[in-house]
């Protein structure tokens, strides 16, 4: 798993931000992670996933973590798509938030999750044109 979260990051189609919070002591402590990785078979789509320790949640973290990373996403994305479990409010809360969400009942009570994201400067919504400018 570390080498998926770390190794596997390449700011091209794999993006990972993490929020790290500085301590009285100067200690930096990560508090979240977010990461977004385009659908090989989708390049116009990805998967979005956050995880924040237990004693920051409900704090902002995730939705401090998200709004970052959808200006920092792979180029060309204009899509999340993703499988969250039914009862898992916070996190359907949070990717509606993130713009117009279509949702459908998937099989072992999980929601499939579709999510239209906003333009941003400079992310081409054609993963063609953005690969002829590099």
């Amino acid at each position: 798993m570390l080498e998926h979260l770390v190794d596997e990051v390449d700011g091209i189609d794999h993006v990972a931000l993490v929020l790290v919070v500085i301590g009285e002591d100067h200690v930096g402590v990560p508090v979240g992670l977010a990461r977004m990785i385009r659908y090989d078979h989708e390049p116009t789509e990805a998967d979005v996933a956050v995880t924040v320790v237990d004693e920051w949640q409900g704090r902002g973290v995730a939705t401090a973590l998200l709004a970052e990373l959808v200006q920092e996403r792979p180029r060309g994305v204009t899509r999340v798509v993703t499988t969250v479990a039914a009862d898992n409010r916070a996190s359907l809360a949070m990717l509606a938030r993130l713009g117009p969400m279509t949702s459908t009942s998937s099989e072992d009570n999980r929601i499939d999750v579709r999510v239209d994201l906003p333009p941003t400067a400079g992310n081409d919504p054609d993963p063609a044109a953005a690969s002829r400018q590099e």
